[in-house]
């Protein structure tokens, strides 16, 4: 239901659909690359060596 919705919106309106749109994508691709660069400093650093008691 929500699909159609916003296919008729989409239909409606195609200017303001398609900043919408690109807003959002630009948001995810900023979120998308700080969560790769933590993953990426998360996995580059050495493990710690173990120290036996």
């Amino acid at each position: 239901m929500i699909s159609v919705v916003a296919g008729i919106v989409v239909i409606f309106l195609p200017l303001q659909s398609i900043g919408i749109l690109v807003l959002f994508a630009g948001i995810l691709l900023i979120v998308t690359g700080i969560m790769a660069a933590i993953t990426a400093l998360m996995l580059g650093r050495t493990p710690k060596a173990a120290t036996r008691a």
